[in-house]
């Protein structure tokens, strides 16, 4: 049978109702206590450095702290919520892995978005190293990297 067939017959029974929804005591991803959890600790967002200026901006008036493969220059920005840019150079590799390693510290940043305090504009520059990390020494490294700068506490909690 042809894929559009198959698809045709699956939202044919859905639509009729042959897969009836399940009664409200049977716990499903959408109404489960950890999808409540989720969503009531949602991250805040973070914003974003945009064009070649605010990137000059931070790195000329910023304080850069650092390691071998993150480092973090922070600029008090005078603004509510705190907005971060990512620079990953051509030395980490083609696109396909910069996009990665952009993509992987972005969302270490979300993870400790919650622990920021506002006011500040962050460029994390990343190097070849940090892509080799594993998740969760990325997000640590981070955190200390951020903590040192003064963006984050250093005893998990934003001091704002």
């Amino acid at each position: 049978m042809r894929r559009a067939a198959v698809r045709k017959a699956f939202l044919g029974r859905v639509v009729s109702g042959a897969f009836p929804d399940p009664p409200p005591d049977v716990e499903t991803p959408q109404n489960s206590p950890a999808a409540d959890a989720a969503q009531a600790r949602a991250r805040p967002r973070l914003g974003s450095l945009r064009g070649r200026a605010e990137f000059e901006k931070v790195y000329r008036e910023g304080r850069r702290t650092g390691g071998t493969d993150v480092s973090v220059v922070v600029r008090p920005g005078g603004h509510s919520g705190v907005r971060v840019g990512i620079a990953v150079g051509r030395s980490a590799g083609g696109a396909v892995r910069r996009n990665r390693l952009r993509r992987r510290v972005r969302e270490a940043l979300r993870r400790l978005a919650g622990r920021m305090r506002s006011g500040y504009d962050v460029v994390v520059v990343a190097r070849p190293p940090a892509d080799r990390r594993p998740f969760p020494q990325l997000v640590s490294v981070l955190g200390r990297l951020l903590a040192q700068a003064g963006v984050v506490d250093a005893d998990g909690g934003p001091d704002r």
